[in-house]
């Protein structure tokens, strides 16, 4: 059965797996909720041996704007230096792509970017 997902689509193109991220009104912010769903497909999909490369995308007009500022002031309303360095709400997510190294080769990662000038 097929987990339904609130921040991603998934698409089967064997023997690769495409995720895109899919909140383009907002430019695809890493929210706390899109990491965790984006951490348990990558891992998901790289457990699945008949994938043999996962492709990362953007849906709309942007890969992502990088963190959800919104969701981070939201939480603290008043960060200073001290509550900032260190958090785990600002190191949050970046545990599954440290845990890359621990799954099986040769999966391989790609991801889609338009890059604009001018």
């Amino acid at each position: 059965m097929k987990a339904t997902l609130d921040y991603l689509l998934v698409e089967d193109a064997l023997p690769a797996a495409i995720i895109t991220l899919n909140r383009p009104q907002q430019l695809n912010p890493l929210s706390t909720g899109l990491m965790k769903e984006l951490t348990a497909e990558l891992e998901r999909q790289a457990a699945r041996p008949e994938v043999r490369a996962i492709v990362l995308k953007g849906a709309g007009r942007a890969f992502s704007a990088g963190h959800d500022l919104k969701e981070m002031l939201d939480r603290n309303p008043s960060p200073s230096p001290a509550t900032t360095a260190g958090s785990p709400r600002l190191e949050s997510g970046t545990g599954s792509f440290a845990r890359r190294r621990e799954w099986r080769s040769p999966a391989t990662w790609a991801a889609s970017m338009r890059w604009r000038c001018c």
